[in-house]
C-alpha cells in the first residue's frame, strides 16, 4: 500500500471578501481544497538553492472541520460518501 503524502503550499488572498473568509472561519486542522494562480519563487540560503511554491487563492472550500469546531456545518463541500476514481468528474 502506498503511503499518502501531505503537499503544503504558502497561500496569499488579495481579495477581501475572502481573506475575511479565510480569517472567519479557518481554522488549524481544518481539511481545504484550494484554487488559485501559483507563482514559483527561487532562491539561495547558505549557499544552496531552493526553490518554493506560493498559490494566489481565488476560491476556497472547506472540506473538513476541526474535531472541537463549535462551527461544524454539515452542509460543507465534502462528498457524502467516498468516491471511486472513475466516478470524479473531471
Amino acid at each position: 500500500m502506498e503511503k499518502e503524502e501531505t503537499q503544503w503550499f504558502k497561500c496569499s488572498s488579495w481579495s477581501e471578501g475572502l481573506t475575511k473568509i479565510i480569517k472567519q472561519h479557518v481554522k488549524v486542522g481544518m481539511g481545504l481544497l484550494v484554487r488559485g494562480n501559483p507563482k514559483t519563487d527561487a532562491y539561495i540560503k547558505d549557499g544552496v538553492a531552493k526553490a518554493q511554491i506560493e498559490v494566489n487563492l481565488t476560491e476556497i472550500n472547506m472540506l473538513t472541520f476541526p474535531k472541537d469546531s463549535e462551527n461544524h456545518n454539515t452542509n460543507s463541500t465534502a462528498p457524502n460518501r467516498d468516491m471511486q476514481d472513475d466516478e470524479i468528474p473531471f
